[in-house]
């Protein structure tokens, strides 16, 4: 069965949560992060390589990055879907090893948010900040390419 690990920089990206929303914000989002890595029935339907997954229980769903996959990164994002609704989960997975690492928490920027701070908000970007520091330790943890 699959594990789930944390990145280096979540508990970086836990303390800008906690700073701009809230404590409470950031205490939902490690239980939801506790809840999906205990569940093995989502950690597998993770793993099935879907485009798409919804799973129930906890409530989530999760697709590819597509620009990332195209190229050669086995990186997704996970969109709960309750009460950290507008946060996202960057991880990667690790076939070689069955492991997924969770390596960004980002809140989303809204499509009704025409500009918006990139240093609080997110929208998968190629040269945002975020992207390219989850690449980076993509390829520090020496995860393989896919292609």
């Amino acid at each position: 069965m699959p594990d789930l690990y944390d990145g280096n920089n979540l508990h970086a990206d836990l303390r800008t949560i906690r700073a701009e929303w809230g404590d409470d914000q950031a205490r939902k989002i490690e239980a939801f992060l506790d809840e999906l890595g205990g569940s093995d029935d989502a950690l597998w339907d993770l793993m099935q390589r879907r485009q798409v997954r919804e799973f129930q229980r906890p409530f989530f769903n999760s697709c590819s990055i597509e620009w990332m996959l195209e190229g050669g990164y086995n990186m997704y994002r996970i969109r709960p879907l309750r009460a950290v609704s507008a946060y996202r989960m960057l991880y990667a997975f690790d076939a070689e090893h069955d492991e997924f690492w969770v390596l960004a928490i980002v809140r989303k920027k809204r499509h009704t948010d025409p500009d918006y701070d990139p240093r609080k908000h997110y929208d998968y970007e190629r040269h945002h900040h975020i992207s390219v520091r989850v690449l980076d330790e993509y390829d520090e943890l020496g995860f393989p390419r896919i292609g």
